[in-house]
This record gives C-alpha cells, sequence and structure tokens, in this order.
C-alpha cells in the first residue's frame, strides 16, 4: 500500500514504486478548523466489553477488516497476505485457511447470501499490484479464487473495499468492488459482479463531474455499501481541494496533499452510472494553505435501519502537512504544530441527497485517527478510532488507546437550504477502552502515527506499525464487535465484543454476555416424576442474566437426593461436548458438582434429541444459585465455544419460585393434594413420587422460612 513506511511496505513495496515513479513531487497542504455540535454525555448509557483477546496467528499481523454473518459468525482477516480467524462467541477463535498465501494485503470482507464469506485484497504473483476476490461456502475451510483481476483495469489498484448483495444463493450474489488506481490516472473506481464475484464488469469511475476527473489525482476510496431493500450503491472517497494543490503535493500518492473534502457517489442503476454529492466540506485557506485534513484514513460509511447514510472522518485541525514534512526533510527534530484531530459524523437522511453539518463525537481534546462506524437502528452508531492525548501525532513519545463511542439520536431531516439537520443533538458516550493497556507507544519511543505514505521515511521517528484501518461491526444482539492492531508486545490483532449495556438495535435487551452462534435456544432442570414416563422440565430462562431466575424446587426420588439434571437445547446438532464443570456457587459455600461425561444426544432413554446434551448434577447443596459450564461445544455446522448457562436456583420447597419457603408454598401443595402430577401442577409434587401428598406438603413445611442468597 502507497501508506506503509518503508520497513513495511515502503520502497520495497513495488505498488509505491510504481507510485513514486509516476509522482512528481512537491510538497503543500493545511486548513482551517471547523467544530460541530459537541456531544452530550450526561444521558449516555455505555456500553461494556469483555476482556480483549489475541486472534490466533496473528503475530505480525495488521489492518483487520471483519465481517459478521446473520448468526454471528466473526469472521477477522489481517495482512499480508490476508490469514483468518472465525469465531461464534467473540471470545473463542480458530484460525483457518488462508485465502492466497501469495497475496499482499489490504484486506476486505463482506458476507453474502447462505453465509458465504467474501475476501478482497491486492493479489499476488502474476496479477500483483491488481485485487483479487475470494470465496468460501463452507466457512473457511477452503476458498475460492473466483477472480483475479476484479478490478477490471490497466493500471495498478489499491485500498479495495468489498460490499455483497445476497442473491438466491452465493452464485448470485452481486459483488461490488472499490479501489483507486496508480496508474495511469489516480481516480476511484467501482466494479460489479453478478455471479458471486467470478466476473466483473468494467471499472467506471465514481467522481463524474468533480474536480477529480480534471486533476487526474487526489482521491482516497472510504469504502462501498448496498443498500439490501432497494439496490442503491454507495461509494464513500476523500478529495483534495483544487488541482494546483493537488498536483504540487504529489496527490495522494504522499497523502500529504490537502482532503479537505469528502464526497459520497450514488448509483440507483446497480453502479453503470454514478452521481457524487458532497458529503462534508472542511475549512481550508489557499493562501496559507493551512485548514481541515480529513486523510487521517480512512474515511467510513454505514447505513442504518432507516436508510439514513452516515460517514465517519478523522478531521485534524489547522494542519500544515506540506511544511511539517518539507521540515523533516532537513530538521532531525521537526515538530508538527500542536493541533486536535476530532472524529466526526455527518448523516444523509434523504438516500445522500442532502447532508447534515459534522457532529463531533469525541469528548476530549486530543488526537483520535483510524475511524470506523457502523450503524444499527436509526440514528445508532458505534464508533471506533484509535486515540492519543498528544496534539502532535507524529511525536515518538505518544501513547495509543483502542476505544470506541456509541452514539444515539443522529436522527436527521432535510427541510430547505444546503443542509439537512438533526432533529435534536445526538448523544455521545465518552470513549470505552476496548484494551485497558496501550496499544502503541511506550511515552519514549515508537509512539508516532504516520499517514504520509511514501514521505513517512521523511518523518523522524515514524511509526507505520498499526497500518490505517480497522473495524467495528455489530452483531445479531446489536453488540458491538472491534477487531484493531496493536504493537503492544509486537504486532498482533486484538478483539473485544460487547457484553454489556444497551443494543444498538431499537427494542432489543440490554446485552448480558457477548452474542454467541452456539447459544443454547433452552436450558431445563428435567426430572422424572414416579412413574409418569414424560419428564417435567423447570425452564431456566435464557440469555443469561434474564430476571426472574429458575427456581428448581423439587428434590428426585429417581436421581437420588441432591442430585439434578441440566439439559441444554442448541439450534444446529451437536457432534460433542468436551466437558462440563460447575463454574458458580452463590454463595460460595454452595456444593455440587458435575457427575459423569456429558451425554449428547440423540439418547431415547434420557429424551435427548440430536441438538440436545445433558449434564448430571451431584451433591447439590439447598439454598443456592449454581452455575454450569459446557466447554468445547462443537456443533456439525463446525462452530466450536464454550457455553456459560444461565444460574439455576435450587431451593426445596419453593413451588411459587419466589426465593422463599413460606406458608404460601405449603398453601398451595395442600390445594393440590392427591392430584397426580401435570403440566400445570409438577413444581407441587415436591418430592417427585408421581403423586402430590401430604409427603409433599411435609417437605414444603421442613423447608419453611429458608431461601436463596437473593430473589430471582
Amino acid at each position: 500500500m502507497k501508506k506503509k513506511s518503508a520497513s513495511h511496505s515502503g520502497l520495497f513495496n513495488p505498488r509505491v514504486l510504481v507510485a513514486f515513479a509516476l509522482c512528481s513531487v512537491g510538497v503543500s497542504l493545511a486548513m482551517l478548523s471547523f467544530a460541530g455540535p459537541s456531544p452530550n454525555p450526561l444521558t449516555a448509557t455505555v456500553p461494556g466489553f469483555h476482556a480483549p483477546v489475541t486472534i490466533p496467528g496473528s503475530s505480525g499481523g495488521s489492518e483487520p477488516s471483519l465481517a459478521i454473518t446473520s448468526n454471528g459468525i466473526r469472521y477477522v482477516s489481517w495482512q499480508a497476505p490476508g490469514q483468518f480467524a472465525k469465531s461464534a462467541d467473540g471470545v473463542n477463535f480458530t484460525q483457518i485457511t488462508t485465502p492466497d498465501t501469495g497475496a499482499t494485503g489490504d484486506v476486505t470482507n463482506a458476507i453474502g447470501s447462505n453465509g458465504a464469506v467474501y475476501n478482497g485484497q491486492i493479489c499476488g504473483s502474476a496479477t500483483t499490484l491488481h485485487t483479487c476476490i475470494y470465496r468460501s461456502t463452507d466457512g473457511g475451510a477452503t476458498w475460492q479464487q473466483r477472480n483475479m483481476l476484479a478490478d477490471m483495469h490497466p493500471g495498478a489498484s489499491d485500498r479495495p473495499w468489498i460490499t455483497v448483495l445476497p442473491g438466491t444463493d452465493p452464485d448470485h450474489d452481486t459483488v461490488y468492488l472499490e479501489f483507486h488506481t496508480f496508474t495511469p490516472d489516480d481516480l476511484v473506481y467501482v466494479t460489479k459482479s453478478t455471479d458471486g464475484g467470478s466476473t466483473f464488469g468494467p471499472a467506471i469511475p465514481v467522481e463524474q463531474g468533480t474536480n477529480a476527473l480534471d486533476s487526474t489525482c487526489n482521491t482516497i476510496p472510504g469504502g462501498i455499501i448496498v443498500d439490501h431493500s432497494n439496490g442503491n450503491v454507495y461509494a464513500l472517497w476523500l478529495a483534495g481541494d483544487d488541482v494546483v494543490q493537488n498536483e504540487t503535493t504529489g496527490c495522494n500518492y504522499s497523502q500529504i496533499g490537502p482532503f479537505p473534502k469528502a464526497y459520497v457517489s450514488k448509483s440507483t442503476d446497480g453502479g453503470t452510472t454514478w452521481t457524487p454529492v458532497l458529503a462534508y466540506q472542511g475549512a481550508f485557506d489557499l493562501a496559507t494553505e493551512i485548514g481541515d485534513n480529513a486523510g487521517k484514513i480512512f474515511s467510513t460509511i454505514t447505513e442504518d435501519k432507516s436508510g439514513q447514510i452516515h460517514i465517519g472522518l478523522s478531521v485534524r485541525h489547522n494542519d500544515n502537512p506540506r511544511q511539517f514534512v518539507a521540515d523533516c526533510q532537513t530538521n532531525a527534530n521537526c515538530l508538527e504544530s500542536p493541533n486536535p484531530t476530532d472524529m466526526y459524523i455527518v448523516t444523509s437522511p434523504d438516500q445522500g441527497a442532502h447532508w447534515t453539518q459534522p457532529f463531533k463525537v469525541n469528548q476530549t481534546v486530543g488526537s483520535f485517527f483510524f475511524p470506523w462506524i457502523h450503524a444499527g437502528s436509526a440514528g445508532r452508531l458505534d464508533v471506533a478510532n484509535y486515540s492519543s492525548t498528544t496534539l502532535r501525532p507524529n511525536d515518538p513519545t505518544s501513547i495509543w488507546f483502542v476505544g470506541m463511542s456509541q452514539v444515539t439520536g443522529a436522527v436527521a431531516h432535510f427541510v430547505s437550504g444546503p443542509n439537512a439537520t438533526y432533529d435534536s443533538t445526538p448523544v455521545a458516550t465518552p470513549q470505552i477502552l476496548l484494551d485497558p493497556n496501550r496499544v502503541h507507544g511506550n511515552g519514549t519511543t515508537g509512539g508516532g502515527i504516520c499517514t504520509y505514505g511514501l514521505f513517512c521515511i521523511a518523518v523522524p521517528g515514524s511509526n507505520r506499525n498499526l497500518a490505517d484501518v480497522f473495524e467495528v461491526h455489530l452483531d445479531p444482539a446489536g453488540g458491538a464487535n472491534v477487531a484493531w492492531t496493536s504493537d503492544n508486545g509486537g504486532n498482533h490483532i486484538g478483539f473485544a465484543c460487547q457484553d454489556s449495556g444497551p443494543s444498538a438495535f431499537a427494542g432489543m435487551p440490554d446485552l448480558n454476555g457477548c452474542y454467541s452462534s452456539v447459544a443454547p435456544t433452552s436450558v431445563v432442570s428435567r426430572m422424572t416424576h414416579g412413574a409418569i414416563t414424560t419428564p417435567f422440565d423447570i425452564n431456566l430462562p435464557l440469555p443469561v442474566g434474564t430476571s426472574p431466575r429458575g427456581v428448581e424446587c423439587r428434590t428426585s426420588g429417581s436421581l437420588g437426593a441432591g442430585n439434578y439434571r441440566l439439559v441444554f437445547t442448541f439450534p444446529a446438532s451437536l457432534t460433542s461436548v468436551g466437558s462440563a464443570t460447575v463454574t458458580n456457587h452463590d454463595p460460595t459455600s454452595g456444593t455440587g458438582s458435575v457427575s459423569g461425561p456429558v451425554i449428547v444426544g440423540p439418547n431415547v432413554g434420557l429424551g435427548l434429541t440430536a441438538n440436545q446434551c445433558a449434564v448430571n448434577l451431584t451433591n447439590v447443596s439447598n439454598g443456592q444459585y449454581i452455575t454450569v459450564t459446557l466447554n468445547g461445544v462443537l456443533d456439525a455446522i463446525g462452530n466450536s465455544v464454550n457455553v456459560t448457562g444461565p444460574q439455576m436456583g435450587v431451593l426445596i420447597g419453593d413451588v411459587n419460585a419466589s426465593g422463599l419457603v413460606d406458608s404460601g408454598d405449603v398453601f398451595l401443595v395442600r390445594q393440590q393434594t392427591s392430584q397426580s402430577a401435570s403440566a400445570s401442577n409438577f413444581r407441587d409434587d415436591v418430592n417427585a413420587s408421581g403423586l402430590i401428598d401430604s409427603g409433599d406438603v411435609f417437605i414444603t413445611r421442613q423447608h419453611t422460612s429458608q431461601s436463596l442468597p437473593s430473589a430471582p
């Protein structure tokens, strides 16, 4: 990529050599500051995240891409070449096969029909400097090289982005590829495939009607999305201020050219024609060449469920990179002027026709780089970036963290004038650190982030370890999932999934644990009552953390006192379950353990189907909540996770599940005396004999005044 240093791809990367050979470089850029409305932190509820994990096999990797299937399988790739890992729960990852061991990176992932996984990246071997498309229809076990010249352009391409409109099957998926070229021009193009990435049509420039076509440079692709309801396609790209400025700064080969503009080009005819609209215009002073620089790459685009289009930008104010880079070429002690870089979102309520003024997400002053946004319901966005308190992002003493903010209320309308307006000022949470540890810099060395591509070699102490991008995406529960690069302890890919706080989808409950595609659909305490052949189940509500919790009020004659059987039901058939363990007692003085191996269905004797398993518990003490975890659950689809079940309250005689055994429970049992156990009264058969009688009344009275440690 043009954006890496010599140590990563720099002067020894063939794509950069092509760029360098084609561009004559002067140096100039800059801008004035613009501040949009600031967030109101007082009413924002903050999401919580699982502790970060390191993706297996990602040592030395950078610039991850992430895609999530409709059932929650996370696919993470990184460069170079584009390697992959997947997870069903956002915590336990397995490295899978690599699409092309000779490819050179710039990975981009998307999901098609039937869970097909698509990957685009810069090709290797004979087609190097072009974009290739790969596809897996078996969960990443194997990959097809769908097209080794997907950009359909004679020049060298760079930084591809893909999006997929699912068809009736993977071979009828529509794949859109956005990229830009080094030669013979430097423009953003889009190609399209209607056969699942096998063949692509011609490369169509998206800049019609702007000065980009006249200057033959100055573009940075920012991503492409397709509206699944109407087929409209939106391509985001950054542009320089004017022709003269672009040419004198080496265009975007150098990344020091002025990029105060963000365009969104829209196609309503499947990518044949494009109409660009200026979505963001930063301040820029032609005389001083100082102003707003949105080139703290990459920009990002998303659509919420109401059809609003949102873009995300990292904008450095009062920026003068031309002067800084020129100074660095002769001055080993060169320093940038101290200026903030803000995280902006801009919204279109009318399919890209009109755009709001930018809304500033960050609540503190510093530098917020490498933005990525993903939208849920109307006006709800998760916004991720790297952040530092530094105002000099190239300063080697800087320290960087990875974080996310959740924005709500970004709902806009257009009435008249040049801009749409937000109905009310959006609300952003304070930035949530996804990793409490630094991801870049140690306070002394290695803390600079350089975005000047080839010219990073002129900046003393410049650093490109984090490359240029990382991503946040939503799982089916509306939880944020983020993959990023860290060089703390050597380059690797980190990952965190949201496990608490508000969903990005309206109407969904707050999250309680990271979403798992292998999450059970039900967990019950199953017991046979005397000679009655059909067992009776007490439901333990899901998801984990649901209130009220299930309370087991029985003591079993068939299983033995203190013995219980839990039955887990899953969406898919089970291949195996490694083991089960009791992972929590509340209070901690409680007892109980797993007895024997996990029993995987089908099992006629226990009434288990192929998607069920049973766990036997023994020596379970009364008056506690007990938690069981299944280890190594492997289903027939190939998903493998650990599954923690819901807490089960154990309180013998608590037939009304109140958490306290009292006269009310005794009364209920007495009312059913002489009745056989049935679906409506089996809880009153406390000794599980099959008949409700004086024995059940006696047991219940024996336990009167006993309670659980907290209400269910």
